[in-house]
């Protein structure tokens, strides 16, 4: 295999987030092209998040008083809606910058100087519009944070979280499929719990912190389900994988020119390395469809709330006034507590979810078995890469 072609090779496994196949290592300019896409996303948040702090008052008082302005309520939710879109679309448009190997002086010299400006003037900004009460303290962590994210990247997180990006944006181009065939029969049951005093009730008292650890203890439950479920489909696939992929398979890949040989060609062991890749990856996947599948849950139930229930109805059912919403500090026009049942609906079917899509026929048929395809191609692309640099 020549250079040319063991580049686009070692590529495409980053693309699908399997840098533990590349065999060798890469030199610091390497790096730094595949670490621009997360310094370009690190970048932007800080700037929209140092933007936002300043929007924001110290006391929900005076954040009530500017509200009532509609042009700062305007101003205010685009903020916020830019703080999630625009720090990902950099980093998209950053990796699609990065194919253009002819660019790749100007890539290094780009991301060293936007590195620059991330560690040195972006402290001095936060704390001229006093968001931040040291520069120097700032400086540091930035610093710091720049240095862990060439470290990650150089262990193949940045190859991980890229292909990430990726998956999550196609998971939301399959969000018609998720509400044709997973929001339907979940739905009918988890609206009759919806209309329960006793949820109301329960999930008024908690203070959002120990909704975040009921969150947080749903969330392991489901990752510890997913990982024992796709360990041992994982060693299935490897023992069964299809040795004869169909050409059309691996089209579009480097190796659509190549043919296994399956009488004389073993596939060489998965490294631990590989293992653990090809699980988190796997589990990665299924986890972002089912917080795909969770959000479009929250989103029914907080407009089906706004819809049927009115605030003398939540009055009733909690026994007090409903209270002023807010969400990641964001304030909402929704009262606290439709926001609290709608949450916890939310990872409550998300582990649903989860479970159905690995033991259920149809879910496994619709939502795990195209993530098993991929892999079984990715399999016979990493019989054809090791056979062709031995």
């Amino acid at each position: 295999m020549d250079e040319a072609r063991r580049a686009r090779a070692e590529a495409w496994f980053r693309q699908r987030g399997l840098p533990s196949v590349v065999r060798g290592s890469s030199g610091l300019g390497d790096l730094t092209v595949r670490v621009a896409p997360a310094v370009a996303f690190l970048t932007v948040l800080e700037v929209l998040v140092t933007v936002f702090a300043a929007m924001t008052p110290d006391t929900e008082a005076a954040m009530g008083a500017r509200l009532e302005d509609p042009n700062f309520a305007l101003a205010y939710v685009v903020v916020a809606a830019l703080t999630v879109i625009l720090p990902l679309l950099a980093a998209w448009l950053v990796l699609r910058w990065n194919r253009r190997r002819r660019m790749r002086q100007l890539t290094i010299t780009v991301v060293l100087v936007v590195s620059l400006v991330e560690i040195v003037l972006l402290p001095v900004i936060g704390h001229l519009a006093k968001v931040t009460d040291s520069v120097s303290e700032g400086v540091v962590e930035n610093l710091l944070l720049v240095i862990a994210l060439y470290v990650l990247v150089k262990i193949g997180a940045g190859s991980v979280l890229g292909w990430a990006l990726r998956a999550a944006l196609s998971q939301v181009k399959a969000v018609g499929t998720l509400t044709s065939k997973a929001l339907p029969l979940l739905l009918l049951f988890a609206t009759f719990l919806f209309l329960t005093t006793e949820l109301w009730q329960v999930t008024a008292t908690l203070t959002r912190a120990r909704l975040w650890g009921v969150v947080a203890f749903f969330a392991v439950v489901g990752v510890v389900f997913l990982v024992s479920v796709l360990v041992e489909e994982l060693r299935n696939l490897v023992q069964r994988v299809d040795r004869n992929v169909p050409p059309e398979r691996l089209l579009a890949t480097p190796f659509q020119m190549q043919a296994r040989h399956p009488d004389h060609d073993e596939d060489p062991p998965l490294r631990r390395g590989e293992q653990l890749n090809l699980v988190f990856v796997l589990v990665l996947a299924q986890l972002l469809q089912v917080v795909v599948f969770g959000v479009l849950v929250f989103l029914f139930f907080l407009a089906f709330g706004v819809l049927a229930i009115d605030d003398d109805v939540i009055k009733s059912w909690t026994t007090h006034d409903p209270t002023p919403g807010t969400l990641f500090k964001l304030h909402l026009p929704l009262s606290n507590e439709l926001i609290q049942v709608s949450v916890f609906l939310a990872v409550f079917s998300g582990l649903y979810f989860a479970a159905s899509a690995a033991t259920d026929p149809l879910y496994r048929q619709a939502f795990l078995q195209p993530l098993l395809d991929d892999v079984s191609v990715s399999l016979t692309a990493r019989h054809l890469y090791l056979r062709d640099i031995s």
